[in-house]
């Protein structure tokens, strides 16, 4: 029945209601023609957008998003961009042992498995630092000369990490992990003024051995298994001179292929991602 598909946020309008339920019975359609039985998608609490991984994952695999719960669900996803408190799910429930993923959480763990730490003190640190919110996915770093007087409420401080190419653009990698593999990773080139932003002025997809060594995606995972994540994309950045890695953000709910990929090569990161889901669940 339209309009009871799924729990959509007081936000979502009767209008937007109408057309995000048409999607989800084409969605249904798709599903049980491909399998003979609905394939379902269960997230918790929230219904992701359209512009989200999961979503674009699901349509690869011809299975069907919802956040009403189905007993013969295939995957079940705990889908909160809350920083903290998170709520804990049962067992067998991707990223349903995940806690706090504030900067300063991160760093914590950060520093147990690489040894090394993102964030500075800013009181005491002489030279260029990075200021951004403690919150997810907020972009909105900037740099500032310590030391400081003192610190704003909701903000953790970071080493600037160069990640400066030859021509003078930036360079972010986007590690996207699916249970106990990174499928793909996102190059993402960004220019002068853009650097702490969304912005891209490229993107390029690559596989996860030609970005990191081995040793370095272990690490990766190994991250991630400490925050109780196993669907999430990391933003990792390589030093150009001493060449090491540093995680300076965990987004549980990812949106992508991200904008700037174009044609064929967003196709294959959602069949990159796809794959990896079919693999978790099997």
């Amino acid at each position: 029945m339209i309009g009871k598909t799924n729990r959509y946020a007081k936000r979502v309008g009767g209008l937007e209601r109408l057309f995000k339920d048409v999607r989800w019975w084409a969605a249904v359609v798709r599903s049980r023609l491909a399998h003979s039985s609905v394939q379902y998608i269960v997230t918790d609490p929230e219904f992701p957008s359209k512009r989200a991984s999961i979503q674009a994952y699901a349509r690869e695999l011809k299975w069907v998003v919802t956040n009403v719960d189905r007993a013969n669900a295939v995957l079940r996803l705990a889908f909160d961009d809350t920083t903290s408190p998170f709520k804990t799910r049962p067992a067998g429930w991707m990223n349903g042992l995940r806690g706090d993923i504030s900067k300063s959480a991160l760093d914590v763990v950060h520093l147990s498995v690489f040894g090394r730490e993102v964030a500075i003190d800013p009181l005491i640190h002489q030279g260029l630092m990075l200021e951004k919110s403690e919150a997810n996915a907020q972009h909105d770093g900037r740099e500032l000369k310590g030391p400081i007087q003192a610190k704003r409420d909701g903000m953790v401080y970071q080493r600037i990490v160069n990640n400066v190419l030859e021509d003078g653009r930036f360079v972010d990698f986007r590690a996207v992990v699916v249970g106990c593999e990174i499928p793909m990773v996102y190059k993402k080139i960004k220019v002068d003024g853009a650097r702490y932003t969304n912005r891209t002025a490229e993107v390029q997809l690559q596989v996860c051995d030609e970005v990191f060594t081995q040793s370095e995606q272990s690490q990766l995972l190994e991250l991630c298994l400490k925050m109780g994540v196993d669907f999430a994309e990391l933003d990792v950045l390589r030093d150009a001179q001493t060449h090491e890695i540093f995680v300076v953000d965990i987004n549980p709910t990812p949106y992508g292929p991200p904008e700037g990929l174009q044609g064929a090569h967003r196709n294959r990161a959602a069949c990159l991602g796809a794959e990896a889901m079919r693999r978790w669940v099997s």
